[in-house]
């Protein structure tokens, strides 16, 4: 269930060159029902005084909560490694779908990266990596259980102290049961920026007392501003605030039954530049969070089936009560009629205080609420 983004390769490693390729395939139908709540009608009356305007508002928040409805290539995984020496190891892994969710083409590079091992316990990577911080961005997207990750790692990637970035990685593993990871990365500091120092410092901790039982502690910190050139205008902006972020998490398992929770704090690296439009922050600077989750794995003649659960709080805006409070439930349910084919059906409640922002949309920012249902057929080959 708990998968590190590094192994140390040289135990398995053999002299010649092994290359193994595996390929996943992820489709999915969703449709979302949103629920204006009074609150947030409220809100938009009061904001906006026309009723032309105040009717455009509320069709673009409902539309922005659909933004992912209809039949869609959530991933289109191809994955391959090298180990050309016993002690070196390399990674590729591209995932194709997102040629049909982003118009930047290097975005399907996820990860690629080379790892030197000096000794069973000391590696050191270099390239495109996944962050070694929380708990569910180092599970790979195709084992989860549930659709979605949920709200707080959304917001953990878009203020870039998660997902992939381009650094170096030091993984040591003193005993069997300790596992320290440490990671100096770009996080977008490239160019004329004020300091030299990489973009993003990335910790983590990760303990096994005893089979079954995981504990981890991470810090993501970004030391200093990012400054980005805006060609149209031709003129710098502080594209990112510096900030620190910590999360703890556990994860037990017992015979069929996975038990996982984390707790996730920090300071938002985002903000508010009014001429490229990048308005998402508004008057939030603090967030907190946490989530419990469990899964239960039962086999029914030759298929498993595991249903799964998880309910989270988000605080995007811990400065201000009124605002910025998320709850989010799941519930799914997994056929693994194999080890190659997998059909997930997912149901997901998302409610807002009014008035809370979507980091994820600029000019018309506020968050609703809505009802989330999903098919997802997965292949590997």
């Amino acid at each position: 269930m708990f998968l590190l983004p590094l192994v140390l390769a040289h135990e398995n490693a053999q002299p010649d060159v092994i290359r193994v390729s595996r390929a996943l395939v992820q489709a999915r139908l969703e449709q979302t029902s949103e629920q204006t709540s009074p609150g947030l009608e409220r809100l938009v009356r009061n904001n906006y005084p026309s009723p032309s305007l105040q009717a455009d508002t509320l069709r673009t928040i409902r539309d922005t909560a659909r933004a992912r409805d209809g039949m869609q290539l959530r991933r289109a995984w191809l994955e391959v490694e090298a180990n050309p020496l016993p002690d070196l190891h390399g990674e590729l892994r591209l995932d194709l779908a997102r040629l049909f969710r982003d118009d930047r083409a290097l975005a399907v590079f996820e990860v690629g990266f080379a790892q030197y091992s000096f000794t069973k316990g000391l590696a050191l990577a270099a390239g495109l990596f996944e962050l070694p911080f929380s708990l569910f961005e180092l599970v790979h997207d195709p084992e989860f259980e549930l659709a979605e990750k949920g709200p707080a790692h959304e917001l953990l990637e878009h203020l870039g102290y998660a997902g992939s970035d381009v650094g170096v990685m030091l993984t040591v593993r003193p005993v069997p049961q300790l596992t320290l990871l440490t990671a100096a990365t770009s996080a977008g500091a490239v160019g004329a920026q004020t300091s030299a120092s990489p973009g993003l410092f990335v910790g983590r901790v990760v303990f096994e007392p005893w089979a079954g039982f995981r504990v981890g502690a991470g810090v993501s910190s970004r030391p200093t501003t990012v400054q980005t050139w805006f060609e149209e205008y031709r003129f710098r902006y502080q594209a990112a605030d510096s900030g620190t972020a910590y999360a703890a998490d556990a994860t037990l398992t017992s015979g069929r039954l996975t038990l996982r929770t984390e707790f996730m704090a920090g300071r938002r690296t985002d903000n508010d530049v009014v001429t490229p439009l990048l308005l998402r922050r508004g008057a939030a600077r603090n967030f907190a969070a946490g989530w419990v989750m469990a899964s239960f794995r039962q086999q029914v003649g030759r298929t498993f089936v595991t249903p799964a659960f998880r309910a989270e709080y988000l605080d995007a805006d811990r400065e201000h009560s009124q605002t910025g409070g998320i709850l989010y439930f799941s519930a799914g349910i997994n056929f693994d009629f194999s080890e190659r084919f997998r059909v997930l059906w997912d149901l997901s409640q998302h409610y807002v205080q009014p008035g809370t922002l979507n980091w994820n949309f600029d000019i018309i920012r506020f968050d609703t609420d809505y009802l989330t249902g999903a098919l997802q057929l997965q292949v590997k080959l």
